[in-house]
């Protein structure tokens, strides 16, 4: 729950004191607050009203260890370097569980989740929407119940007009059943219309959709329905609507049943260039589901077009890897979940957060497993491209690490991959069975009736704290020296910076830098990365074969130049609004570094009067140094 005496924090962008060096690739990172279960991550563009750099955007559950048995919604911004621009946590005074996020037209982000917290145990179901800036705009509940032993299907995506669609579920009117349900509201969250999804049988039957997703005007809910048969026999599989968005009114619902004995039910969806989708999902009993299941369909008619099954996997998220920029031509999927493996303890199940791409007919080409501890699972996936203001494309997965090394789980993990799955850090790559299957679709009729319920919810928000750990640092044997902050050679003109910072600049704060990746020659991930300097303005990435005043540094121009012999210009940069800059090339090969070289590396920066003038009126300045050992 989130506490009443923190909601006057009232600051609209929360930035973490000390940004973090992402890798050239990708990097790992473990979130360590309390324990906490990942639901969502999406990539968020650059907008024209939202004055922060693109990113992504993450959506967990957070349990409260003051109040035992509660837990509150934390969503958290960061940009594409993984620096945390601002985090917010949101909750009542009981449970509330996270679902999924979307990225609205106006910049902003819609979350929808599961709550205990609201006034009516019909109204369980929960949006709420921040600006771009980490504001909260509303907050409300909608029809949507709890129902022991199975998970609240409840899902909201954005239609082209603006307005919502919430997916949720309430009690049918046959005894046991239960009704998925369609909730259509203005962007600001008020119902224009609520559906239910009412099976048109005699037998009971139970609908819990998911996922939802929507082009256009149109949507695609997954999920799964099950039935009661008169042998007192329980049957699951796989269930997916089209519909129309803005009358809940179905185009094709289709039943896909992988067997008859073992259930199976879909996850996610994702609608593809060519106007097809593509189903992940899991198949097995419940608690014990050992195989994951992929299905391409015909958007126009749901016929399938392939039915993969792949063994000793589960699949929870699946995107479509196509630039934005780019005519598709075929494209790529990827895949989140876990691989199940041979455990270390038997017979004790272990499993680790993997990303899969696939041909479009669902053959896999990589796999690829992020093992921080050993135990974790990823449950979300989104593409990033530059055409999209990002700086280099890739992957961007959330995971929930079950990690002992650092806290106790479960908690965040960021894994952020080049385009062939590459972070450059904990990671494994394996080969994946694939076993071809046959489906056969089942066509279900809808009766549509309509309910109402929910309203504005009193909740407010606070700033979290988030604490980072760097995965990948460790492999780099990097040492920082040459600090402006008296432990060394003076500054210039008395501007000392911050301990382990360099000299001031008219900022008021010394530049750092720091490293990301490996500083292995054949991994070749390494990543310097500039952080406090003056927005806007170049940085010139430079190495060293020695070390000046032993590391200390002499005076040059505002700051101090600790690195030389034999110079080496590696790349220029221009920084960020929050002074930022990281080098996108090749480190070893731009520094023609061999295995067993101890070079030293520093940034050399502006700070000219046009953007507020230097301290020393020297009109540039550098960064504290790194040392770097570079390794086979």
């Amino acid at each position: 729950m989130c506490a009443p005496a923190l909601f006057l924090l009232a600051s609209p962008l929360c930035v973490a004191p000390a940004p973090v060096a992402p890798a050239q690739y990708g990097q790992e990172y473990l979130l360590t607050q309390q324990a906490d279960y990942s639901s969502d991550v999406v990539a968020v563009p650059p907008h024209p009203l939202i004055a922060l750099p693109p990113g992504f955007a993450t959506l967990e559950t957070i349990e409260d260890p003051s109040l035992p048995g509660t837990s509150d919604l934390l969503v958290t911004r960061l940009d594409d370097h993984h620096n945390v621009l601002w985090e917010r946590r949101l909750g009542g005074p009981d449970v509330e569980v996270s679902r999924n996020m979307v990225v609205t037209q106006d910049g902003g982000l819609v979350i929808s989740a599961f709550s205990r917290s609201t006034p009516s145990v019909q109204t369980r179901t929960v949006m709420a929407k921040f600006d771009g800036h980490g504001s909260l705009r509303w907050v409300r509940s909608y029809p949507g119940e709890e129902f022991p032993g199975l998970e609240s299907g409840i899902s909201v995506t954005e239609l082209g007009d603006g307005n919502l669609v919430l997916v949720s579920g309430v009690r049918g009117q046959l005894a046991s059943s239960i009704d998925a349900v369609v909730i259509l509201t203005d962007p600001t969250g008020a119902p224009i219309g609520m559906w239910r999804h009412d099976p048109n049988g005699n037998l009971p039957a139970r609908i819990i959709y998911k996922s939802v997703i929507s082009r256009d005007q149109d949507c695609v809910a997954v999920g799964m329905i099950q039935r009661e048969l008169p042998t007192g026999v329980t049957i699951t599989h796989t269930i997916v609507n089209r519909f129309m968005g803005t009358c809940g009114c179905p185009i094709w619902v289709n039943e896909y049943p992988l067997s008859i004995e073992t259930p199976d039910w879909a996850n996610a969806v994702a609608w593809t260039a060519n106007d097809e989708l593509v189903v992940a999902g899991n198949t097995g009993p419940f608690l014990t589901a050992d195989t994951a299941y992929a299905l391409r369909l015909s958007a126009v008619s749901g016929l399938p077009r392939w039915t993969n099954i792949y063994p000793r996997m589960l699949l929870q998220d699946v995107v479509e890897d196509r630039d934005p920029a780019s005519p598709s031509q075929g494209d790529k999927l990827c895949f989140a979940g876990w691989k199940i493996r041979v455990p270390d303890v038997l017979p004790v199940v272990e499993f680790d957060a993997t990303l899969m791409i696939t041909d479009p007919g669902g053959t896999p080409l990589r796999n690829m497993v992020y093992d921080p501890d050993p135990l974790g699972f990823a449950v979300s996936v989104v593409p990033h491209y530059p055409s999209q203001g990002f700086s280099v494309p890739g992957y961007f997965a959330l995971a929930t690490s079950l990690s002992t090394l650092h806290v106790a789980p479960g908690h965040q993990h960021w894994i952020q991959t080049d385009l062939g799955l590459k972070s450059g850090c904990k990671e494994e790559e394996y080969l994946q069975p694939i076993l071809p299957a046959l489906v056969d679709p089942i066509a279900i009729h809808f009766l549509l009736p309509p309910l109402d319920g929910g309203g504005p919810l009193p909740w407010d928000v606070v700033n979290a704290h988030l604490e980072l750990i760097d995965l990948c640092l460790d492999p780099v044997p990097v040492t920082s020296l040459c600090f402006g902050d008296g432990s060394g050679t003076a500054c210039p003109c008395g501007n000392a910076g911050a301990s382990g910072e360099g000299c001031a600049n008219s900022t008021g704060a010394g530049a750092v830098l720091s490293a990301g990746g490996s500083s292995s020659i054949s991994g070749d991930t390494l990543v310097l990365q500039v952080s406090q300097g003056k927005p806007g303005q170049p940085v010139l990435f430079f190495q060293g074969i020695n070390f000046i005043a032993g590391g200390s540094g002499v005076t040059f121009g505002d700051g101090l130049r600790c690195c030389g012999g034999s110079i080496q210009r590696l790349q220029v940069r221009a920084m960020n609004a929050s002074g930022t800059a990281s080098t996108t090339i090749s480190i070893s090969a731009a520094g023609s570094a061999s295995v067993g070289d101890i070079f030293c590396y520093q940034g050399w920066y502006r700070d000219p009067s046009s953007a507020g003038g230097s301290p020393c009126l020297n009109f540039f300045n550098l960064t504290s140094a790194l040392s770097i050992t570079w390794l086979p």
